[in-house]
């Protein structure tokens, strides 16, 4: 069983809209979880939008992906950007 009690509200400070022909639309969030630093989430949600409150899984917590699987949530950056981030990884 996950222990959602590590989810957090957030609210969402700055949308960036990563859109790319012929692609999902990406949106790149900084979010204000009440931690010391906003951290940045991406996501393709078309509704998300600025001041706007979602529900996100910090760094450590764990979901349930659409198979049933435990996955933990990683930090990661990327060759381009260097960021904490939302992502998942198998358990």
């Amino acid at each position: 069983m996950v222990d959602t009690s590590q989810y957090k509200v957030g609210l969402v400070l700055s949308v960036e809209d990563k859109s790319k022909s012929g692609g999902k639309t990406l949106k790149i969030c900084t979010v204000n979880i009440g931690g010391e630093e906003p951290i940045v989430v991406v996501t393709a949600a078309p509704n998300v939008r600025e001041l706007s409150r979602l529900v996100v899984a910090p760094v450590g917590s764990t979901i349930i992906n659409d198979e049933g699987e435990e996955m933990e949530i990683i930090s990661f950056s990327t060759k381009f950007s260097v960021f904490r981030s939302t992502c998942v990884s198998s358990s």
